[in-house]
């Protein structure tokens, strides 16, 4: 029955085209009037969108754009193509109307007399569709409050309305995509989109029961699925078998290259953590991705000519000059409990600080200091602790007695920690002034950057190389060569050095992500950001 509508839709469209005739459309005014009633009872999902919409039909005294001779045009069927590809940057089409624009559109196209009403609601919808798409890819599908209340955003300078106006008007799909953040990591995001789809299109990958543990020598007929596994995501050759048993030299370097991939121990051993890593089905990355793709949109668009990212669950921070890699190392983040997790957010970094105090926050202050103090009052010299009236460098000092301790725990008093090696901030740090009271700096403990998973500080970042930090910093700010900072690193009092420019700082959270050489890394979402993420991407879908 549908085949036999359809084919009789193209028939009657056929027949009016050989005849020279068209639709038959109602009177001019009473189309315009139509396309201002459906203007003014259009339910877009953001007020900019209907903003938007209003000013356009405005602007064009309300008449149709996407069917003004009653059928679809070529840009009318491009629009839905653009739509459909919203798939290729994690957006489900479903949110802008299809299928059911694409049948409405058919039976509009097999209508011999539309009524004003019908093209008005039609025409408005496909401009909704349009705006919706262009606001979600240029800022992101939800407000990023809804997940992250700290998130850094982009600035919404966009006019959506002459963005739809210069997509009826030209291509539609470039349009569209230059709203799309222009940045090359998020370009590299896409690619292994497309690659990750087409394997969950194609049935995922094979499954790797579980079993024991196996190494290189083992033989056992589940190395044979773990071949075709680590085949399916191009970290093993799959014309590399001889012996499809055997976990032999092939196995061991695709193994590896997969826990690398996934932030896991290295050891090219089939233990528990690297199994449940390989197990996850491509529908549940292909998901993960999209997550990430969001967080991008989130962004803003000019991240700086230079600037730093720490990216949470990696444990890594990246320098940026120019807008090429200048720096990475490792980092340690906040715990995942007690309310110590390191936020997201970004501010501008101001101050190099070197030898510096620690102004020891009141809650590790009473939790952690306190109750070794009040056994042995000696403990506080020992770690060269101070209570301080505040955490000013000059601020009065008073003794270590059982009557501070208690004024340091009524918080009439603050505790701090001399400058020097033994210092939890190590010798330098990177101030960025924030409601977190969170930022860069050096530590003593640096057995802890041997870990794979990093998270052990109280919220602060901590970093590997902190010296080859403030030389990046400090590049191109007279008197601050390698030999300046390493000596105002290791001797003398605190120095703090105010920035020439400051230097945009984002702590941010991806646990999919691509760097420069194109490989596909995931990591473990550490704080759980992402179901709610996901969650609240569906939703706001529905």
């Amino acid at each position: 029955m549908t085949f036999r509508f359809l084919a009789g839709a193209g028939l009657t469209v056929a027949l009016l085209a050989a005849c020279g005739r068209g639709p038959e459309l109602p009177p001019a005014e009473q189309l315009t009037d139509a396309v201002r009633q459906a203007v003014e009872q259009a339910d877009g999902r953001r007020e900019a969108a209907r903003s938007a919409l209003e000013g356009f039909y405005t602007e064009r005294d309300f008449k149709l754009a996407w069917v003004p001779a009653g059928r679809s045009g070529g840009n009318t069927r491009r629009l839905l193509d653009a739509i459909d590809q919203a798939q290729t940057h994690g957006l489900d089409p479903q949110r802008y109307g299809q299928p059911a624009l694409a049948r409405e559109i058919d039976e509009l196209d097999a209508t011999h007399a539309p009524d004003a009403q019908t093209l008005a609601a039609l025409d408005t919808r496909l401009s909704l569709a349009y705006l919706d798409l262009a606001i979600d890819l240029d800022q992101g599908q939800i407000d990023p409050g809804s997940a992250d209340k700290r998130w850094p955003t982009r600035d919404g300078k966009v006019d959506y309305g002459a963005s739809l106006r210069d997509g009826l008007n030209g291509d539609v799909a470039e349009q569209l995509n230059a709203l799309a953040p222009d940045q090359p990591a998020y370009a590299r995001l896409l690619e292994q989109r497309r690659r990750y789809a087409n394997i969950a299109e194609n049935g995922g990958w094979e499954t790797v029961p579980a079993g024991e543990t196996l190494t290189e020598g083992d033989r056992s007929p589940r190395v044979e699925p773990l071949r075709q596994r680590l085949a399916s995501t191009g970290d093993l050759d799959a014309a590399a078998a001889t012996d499809a048993t055997l976990f032999d030299a092939a196995v061991i370097q695709a193994l590896r290259r997969f826990q690398q991939r996934h932030g896991l121990e290295e050891d090219a051993v089939l233990g528990p953590s690297t199994l449940e890593a390989l197990n996850v089905t491509a529908d549940e990355r292909l998901r993960h991705i999209d997550a990430n793709l969001e967080r991008w949109r989130w962004l803003p668009a000019d991240l700086g000519a230079r600037h730093i990212i720490v990216n949470i669950p990696e444990y890594h921070v990246h320098a940026f000059d120019g807008g090429r890699p200048a720096l990475d190392m490792k980092v340690i983040v906040g715990k995942t409990y007690e309310d110590r997790e390191t936020p997201v957010f970004t501010d501008e970094m101001q101050e190099v600080v070197f030898r510096p105090l620690w102004g020891i926050p009141q809650s590790i202050a009473v939790e952690e200091i306190l109750p070794k103090a009040r056994e042995d009052l000696g403990y506080l010299a020992e770690k060269q602790y101070q209570i301080a009236a505040d955490y000013s460098p000059d601020a009065k000092v008073f003794k270590p007695t059982p009557e501070n301790l208690d004024r340091v725990e009524a918080g009439e008093l603050r505790m701090r920690q001399l400058g020097g090696r033994h210092n939890s901030l190590g010798l330098v740090k990177f101030l960025f002034p924030n409601q977190f009271a969170v930022y860069l700096h050096d530590t003593p403990a640096d057995h802890l950057f041997e870990k794979r998973e990093r998270s052990f500080s109280h919220g602060c970042i901590r970093l590997e190389r902190p010296a080859d930090m403030a030389s990046f910093v400090l590049s191109g700010q007279p008197g601050w060569d390698e030999t300046a900072i390493d000596e105002a690193m290791h001797a003398g009092d605190r120095q703090s050095v105010n920035l020439d420019q400051s230097l945009p700082v984002y702590i941010l959270y991806w646990t999919a992500f691509v760097h420069e050489d194109g490989v596909m890394q995931f990591r473990e979402d550490i704080y759980g950001h992402d179901e709610p993420l996901l969650l609240a991407m569906q939703q706001s879908g529905e």
